[in-house]
């Protein structure tokens, strides 16, 4: 079974995208390390996943985690036609806005797929209707590129996932107490993002952050927080204290000892690795850069 990489389908990697439409009878087993949802324009096949195999219909929208091992099967109509998209989700501008303002949001892309592997939605009505009209300008825009294209697709993809985050939340409320769990859940862990975020500075150990801010396992807390961040949990809070570093390196004159220390950061040697894998150099000439951009001295 093959792992298809990011570098598979993404050359372009600022812009982590890929949309298809096709007609096809099976899809060989794979897995892969991108988000990845498809939409049933017409017919049945079979869907395997992690070695299940479930019918999927017209109108069925399946989004499925990272790291399952999914194909298609066994078509059981004459036609058998589906939307395909990939994406990373730091594609979206917005996608931390979305986690902490959308209700539902996280549950539905991170914590739903990451329980049973998928989350799949049978779309009726205005929002198959809605979805449809996305898919289909989200393809037009992906194929003909015209000036503008990456701006217009990350429009597109930010209103289908709320209409299918509502649609989902919708659904749920017919099934009173069903997600409660989550709901609490995902809120905790939203808690525990902004804590983070709030006292990078500080020092913040990994089993604090995940048993006593968001309430679970350590392993399940890095698992949802590589996907909702796109980063570890040592690199999202040293991507914090280096942005922080490099403000007060290019706005003030103290020693960089003394903003190593203020950033976050107990160890020097440590500081000038990660600083300059950062941004490129060391701490001392990326102020020194600055300075000369700025017209100081």
């Amino acid at each position: 079974m093959k792992t298809l990489k990011n570098r598979d389908y993404f050359p372009d990697t600022s812009f982590p995208f890929l949309i298809a439409k096709n007609n096809i009878s099976e899809f060989p087993v794979h897995r892969h390390e991108f988000f990845e949802f498809f939409y049933v324009v017409t017919g049945k096949c079979l869907h395997v996943l992690d070695g299940r195999e479930e019918p999927v219909a017209a109108g069925d929208m399946v989004l499925m985690e990272p790291g399952r091992s999914h194909g298609l099967n066994k078509a059981m109509a004459p036609q058998f036609e589906v939307y395909n998209c990939i994406f990373l989700p730091e594609l979206l501008d917005s996608h931390a806005a979305l986690l902490k303002n959308v209700t539902g949001f996280l549950e539905f892309l991170y914590l739903e797929p990451f329980k049973k592997g998928f989350n799949r939605l049978h779309l009726t009505g205005p929002v198959n209707l809605k979805a449809l009209i996305i898919l289909e300008e989200l393809f037009l825009e992906y194929g003909k590129k015209p000036r503008g294209f990456e701006t217009a697709i990350k429009i597109l993809l930010s209103d289908l996932l709320i209409t299918l985050v509502r649609f989902n939340e919708r659904l749920k409320a017919e099934l009173p107490g069903k997600s409660v769990g989550l709901n609490r859940q995902a809120s905790a862990i939203m808690k525990s993002l902004e804590y983070i975020d709030g006292n990078f500075r500080k020092e913040i150990s990994l089993e604090d952050i995940s048993l006593n801010k968001a309430g679970i396992t350590k392993e399940y807390y890095c698992n949802i927080f590589k996907k909702v961040t796109g980063k570890t949990f040592t690199e999202y809070i040293n991507a914090l204290r280096i942005e922080f570093a490099a403000r007060l390196l290019s706005g003030s004159v103290k020693p960089v000892t003394e903003i190593a220390y203020d950033s976050g950061f107990n160890d020097l040697s440590y500081f000038n690795r990660v600083f300059k894998a950062a941004k490129g150099s060391n701490p001392t000439r990326y102020r020194a850069m600055q300075n000369k951009r700025s017209g100081g001295k």
